[in-house]
């Protein structure tokens, strides 16, 4: 039995899509040996061992462990390798609700700055030139006194893309310790999938799911809005 239990927003015989809470660890990682998503996927699905990875059966894609939102899952080795191709292929389209450090002025734009490991900070990607091509579009959504809430996409997957994408133009993710500050007192990260679009595996009918911003997120976003006006919370 895992403790793992996330809320399941759709499910059939070939795919899973769940909203991940924040905390929730995908698949086996150094300090995170079990307790994750791929255990509790395991136990719903038949045969894990025929999957291309019997330790991560079904991930065909990752959140980070302190990011929110949707996540797709593959049920059986077949759905696996066509969601799989549709990754590589970048049909699946995801959007982005976060909360950086910063106003934005221009309404929207692009980030395409090359992504690899830092040389200096092994657990941390970078802007690079050595690093593999990425691409992230994004508009604002609203602004406040000292932060932006914008809409984004990641056009690439990248590790840590728009976390990274967003610190390089100056704008940290609000939340993220590992890339912003790591003496910020909000221990939440206000980076959340809230939209995925894609093609069902088995009879190819498009897929879109989305999701509320989590409580946290809205609550933050109501206190920027009375921070900003000076106390009146716009709608």
């Amino acid at each position: 039995m895992h403790s793992v239990s996330p809320e399941i927003v759709f499910e059939d015989d070939d795919i899973l899509v769940i909203n991940k809470d924040p905390g929730m660890v995908v698949h086996p990682a150094p300090g995170h040996a079990d307790n994750t998503i791929a255990d509790w996927l395991r136990d719903k699905i038949t045969n894990p061992g025929l999957f291309s990875d019997p330790l991560r059966p079904g991930i065909v894609h990752r959140l980070d462990k302190d990011t929110s939102g949707l996540l797709l899952l593959a049920k059986n080795p077949a759905s696996e390798i066509n969601l799989q191709k549709q990754f590589r292929k970048r049909r699946v389209h995801k959007q982005y609700h976060i909360l950086v450090r910063g106003v934005i002025y221009q309404a929207a734009g692009s980030f395409e700055g090359a992504i690899g490991r830092s040389p200096v900070h092994f657990k941390k990607q970078c802007v690079s030139e050595t690093g593999k091509s990425a691409l992230t579009t994004y508009e604002v959504k609203e602004r406040f006194t000292q932060s932006t809430w914008v809409i984004a996409s990641p056009m690439t997957g990248r590790t840590h893309q728009l976390r990274v994408h967003f610190l390089h133009a100056g704008y940290p993710v609000l939340g993220d310790r590992q890339y912003g500050r790591s003496r910020d007192t909000d221990r939440n990260l206000y980076l959340c999938a809230a939209e995925i679009s894609f093609t069902h595996p088995a009879h190819g009918q498009d897929m879109t799911f989305s999701i509320p911003l989590p409580d946290f997120f809205q609550k933050k976003i109501n206190q920027l809005r009375i921070d900003t006006t000076g106390g009146y919370a716009s709608p």
